[in-house]
């Protein structure tokens, strides 16, 4: 049996994302053995994913007989290149993608790294075009033709890990998440925006990964509501259970991460907050998707600026996120 290994060395918004070619590669390579390599945080979103047959962890020994391995990270690192080489593949792949990720003094061996790899993928397309899109070139070097292409997850198959069998406690929720874990993500007023639409039978979960700092800015945006039942779960889930309460959820409001993506690949309503770095790169791509952004002269930086203007990207007025919000709750 032939065997392909797929290499992901990033996190899990951009493994929400890439869900969306599993269901062409698995059809296309029938037959195959297919394993998934990522870090061990982002392995139970793959939990019951019928379109691979193993799922491992980079921290893992994952050499073997492959006879194909992709490195399907666009903006490619020198940890995703040498994870790649060292999975001793007959045959490797990737795309040439951009330095982004790439210390200035490390691109040299960045682009010898391009020079060993099989097949290289060049797209005819702006970096920042919707990463969703750039797939459908990896899947075309694959002899596979793809258009519109969708992340998904699997909520039919998972057994209920977070509801009670019965129990709908949860339902019609609304979740946020208030920090992507990176300080420039951080917001402190989705709670006010969100204050004036929460009656007391509405719930709202904060979510995220954990960490002090994290769980302090969601619980002051559940502060600034007065009414409803407020829990911060921030930090007390598995990455299953979150997925299981944003499925369950009538509304998700956050900022730019992957429980976005989550909401997104789950088909829920969702507002997300993002800066300037690529615009358009990451969000939108799903119709249920609504977007509050505050351009500035300098969107489109890849970050590369100060710290003030990282910050004032993000400081988007009350007023624009509560008209987002009345648009979602008045036809959910």
């Amino acid at each position: 049996m032939k065997k392909l290994l797929l290499i992901r060395s990033d996190s899990l918004g951009d493994h929400v994302l890439f869900t969306s070619v599993l269901p062409h590669i698995r059809e296309a390579f029938s037959g195959w053995e297919i394993t998934l390599a990522c870090i061990e945080s982002v392995k139970p979103l793959y939990d019951h994913c019928p379109f691979v047959d193993d799922v491992i962890a980079l921290n893992r020994d994952y050499r073997k007989d492959y006879d194909l391995a992709i490195n399907s990270v666009y903006s490619r690192t020198l940890l995703s290149d040498s994870l790649t080489f060292e999975a001793g593949a007959k045959e490797t792949m990737a795309f040439r993608g951009d330095s982004q990720n790439i210390p200035p003094d490390k691109i040299g061996q960045w682009a010898n790294n391009n020079a060993n790899y099989s097949t290289l993928i060049d797209i005819p397309l702006d970096h920042n075009c919707r990463e969703v899109d750039k797939y459908i070139y990896l899947l075309n070097e694959l002899g596979i033709v793809a258009k519109d292409l969708k992340p998904q997850l699997w909520p039919h198959l998972w057994p209920d890990l977070y509801l009670e069998p019965g129990s709908d406690s949860d339902r019609d929720s609304i979740v946020i998440f208030c920090s992507g874990g990176w300080i420039y993500k951080n917001v402190l007023n989705i709670g006010r925006a969100l204050n004036p639409f929460i009656t007391d039978n509405t719930k709202i979960i904060a979510l995220g990964q954990g960490g002090f700092y994290e769980c302090f800015i969601n619980q002051v945006n559940l502060d600034a509501i007065t009414g409803g039942e407020k829990v911060n779960l921030c930090g007390e889930t598995t990455l299953r259970e979150a997925m299981q309460i944003i499925h369950h959820s009538r509304l998700v409001i956050g900022v730019d991460t992957g429980l976005g993506h989550i909401a997104c690949a789950l088909d829920k309503d969702n507002i997300i907050l993002v800066g300037g770095g690529h615009p358009g790169r990451f969000f939108p791509y799903h119709p249920k998707t609504l977007l509050i952004r505050k351009e500035m002269a300098c969107y489109g930086c890849d970050w590369k600026c100060t710290m003030e203007k990282k910050i004032a990207c993000m400081a988007i007025p009350d007023a624009t996120i509560k008209e987002k919000i009345a648009l979602k709750l008045m036809v959910s």
